[in-house]
C-alpha cells in the first residue's frame, strides 16, 4: 500500500483517500466504445453520497451494518459475447448505531471489520431467438476475488479520514476489530435472461 503524508499531526494517510478527495464522494462512470472504468462510493449516512445503504435497505441492518465503502472497475470486451472485468474495492463495516460510540466490542453486535481485495469477473452471455420470437439468453458468470480482512484492510483509516473531513465523530472502538485474515473465493454462476420482441 503506498501512503501519503498530510499536515495533521504527521499522520500518514493511503493514498487512494487523494482519490476520495479529488472525485469528492461521487459515483463516476467513464464509457470509451467497449472499455468502461467505474468508481463508486458508499455510505451509510443519508445524504452525503448518491446511493445510500439505507434508502436500499432501510434501518433493518440487513445491510450487515455496512458503514463505507470504496469500489472502482475496469471492464473491457474479451470478445463478441463476453467481457472481462477487474475491480479493486474495500468495505467498512461497523456496529450497529448504539453501539458506534462504545471504546471496545460489545458482545453480540457485529465487530469492526473491513475488507479490502481484488477481483476479476467473467460475463458471457449466451443463446438465441426461436420461431416464436423469443429470446431465451442465459448470463454466465465466473467471479473470483482475493483479499483481507483486518487491520491491513484500511477500514479504520479510512474511516477516520472521512470523518475527518466531514467534521463527524470518529469512532473508537477499532482496536477491537477482527484479526487479519487472508483469502478469496470464487463463484460460478448461470441465470436465464428472457425477452419478447414483435
Amino acid at each position: 500500500m503506498i501512503f501519503i503524508q498530510c499536515a495533521n499531526g504527521g499522520k500518514k494517510y493511503p493514498l487512494y483517500c487523494v482519490v476520495i478527495i479529488s472525485l469528492f464522494f461521487s459515483s463516476v462512470s467513464f464509457d470509451a466504445s467497449a472499455r468502461k472504468f467505474y468508481f463508486e462510493l458508499g455510505n451509510e449516512d443519508k445524504g452525503i453520497f448518491t446511493q445510500t445503504s439505507k434508502e436500499i435497505f432501510g434501518n433493518d441492518n440487513s445491510d450487515g451494518n455496512f458503514s463505507q465503502g470504496l469500489y472502482f472497475s475496469y471492464t473491457s470486451n474479451y470478445h463478441e459475447n463476453g467481457k472481462l472485468e477487474y475491480s479493486l474495492e474495500q468495505d467498512v463495516y461497523t456496529p450497529s448505531f448504539d453501539n458506534k460510540s462504545a471504546p471496545t466490542a460489545v458482545i453480540g453486535d457485529r465487530p469492526y471489520a473491513a475488507f479490502l481485495g481484488l477481483g476479476a469477473n467473467y460475463i458471457r452471455k449466451s443463446g438465441d431467438k426461436n420461431i416464436l420470437h423469443r429470446s431465451a439468453d442465459f448470463i454466465q458468470q465466473f467471479n473470483i476475488k482475493i483479499g483481507v480482512v483486518g487491520h491491513d484492510a484500511g477500514g479504520q483509516e479510512l474511516q477516520d479520514f472521512a470523518h475527518r473531513i466531514r467534521g463527524a465523530t470518529e469512532y473508537t472502538g477499532w482496536s477491537d476489530q477482527v484479526e487479519n485474515k487472508y483469502g478469496g473465493f470464487f463463484d460460478l454462476s448461470c441465470s436465464p435472461q428472457s425477452s419478447f420482441w414483435l
